[in-house]
């Protein structure tokens, strides 16, 4: 019987109408892994009762957690926020992320760069919070991926500087091949943060908006092959993870687009092998 290629996607694949109903579909078209994102943008924390209702559908489905969004920087709770209880929120809404992180055993947590209003100031406070978080997740084991996003400047200025300051066991990187295309930014986060790579977004569009759609998609512009190689020659050794959405006017079904999800998986897995 030939072994199963391990593969992770995000939950924001199929949002049904409960919490955790899709995991079993994800799991039935060959899934074996989830990001975990459920209320990452929200300033709601995850309650008890969801988390048993979520590790239970994650056992009947036979999914595994590969690693956690971090909570999403708004406009008014970002860690660099120049506002002392704003900056605070943002500390604790990171603290109840990281420590659900933990509960669910993932060894990596996304947090967003810098993404609006940004200024020199901001990126003072963004270090300085990691400073001061820095113990509390060593701790942990935990890797803080910070992901690439629309704004070519804020990434550069913000992973040339965080780079500079903490090691790779505490500061890493998510790459969003998306989020670059938009950004047009796609060369130098290869160059300059691919040693980091610790968590992986990995969707395509049309380098205007943020589509989520599967790799090798019709009308995508992301270089796939430029992509692989760049996985290939990363430390990055975990299950390969899409951060890919249904889209109706794409695929007729969910099944649909999961199959043509897992056939995308299994293509870019096939070009890591051959490039590592």
């Amino acid at each position: 019987m030939t072994q199963q290629t391990p593969f992770s996607i995000s939950d924001k694949a199929l949002i049904g109408e409960e919490p955790f109903s899709e995991f079993q579909l994800l799991s039935d078209r060959g899934f074996t892994h989830i990001h975990f994102s459920y209320k990452w943008s929200s300033l709601e924390a995850v309650t008890d009762a969801e988390f048993e209702q979520m590790q239970t559908a994650l056992a009947v489905a036979n999914l595994k957690v590969l690693d956690v969004h971090g909570p999403r920087p708004g406009a008014n709770t970002t860690i660099g926020s120049e506002d002392p209880d704003e900056r605070q929120l943002a500390i604790d809404r990171f603290r109840r992320r990281l420590k659900f992180t933990h509960q669910l055993g993932a060894d990596a947590m996304v947090y967003h760069v810098p993404e609006r209003n940004f200024s020199m100031a901001l990126l003072d406070q963004f270090v300085e919070s990691l400073e001061r978080l820095e113990d509390e997740v060593r701790e942990m084991g935990i890797v803080i991926a910070l992901e690439n996003h629309y704004v070519l400047e804020n990434d550069r200025r913000t992973f040339a500087r965080c780079f500079e300051k903490f090691d790779p066991a505490y500061i890493g990187f998510t790459f969003d091949p998306g989020h670059a295309s938009i950004s047009k930014n796609f060369d130098w986060l290869i160059e300059h943060c691919i040693d980091r790579l610790a968590i992986l977004h990995l969707n395509d569009n049309d380098g205007e908006g943020d589509r989520h759609w599967n790799p090798f998609q019709e009308g995508g512009v992301v270089d796939w092959d430029a992509m692989a190689k760049a996985i290939a020659r990363s430390p990055y050794r975990k299950p390969l993870q899409f951060e890919v959405s249904w889209h109706k006017d794409k695929h007729d079904s969910r099944e649909a687009f999961l199959d043509d999800a897992q056939i995308s998986a299994q293509k870019m897995q096939a070009l890591v092998d051959k490039y590592r």
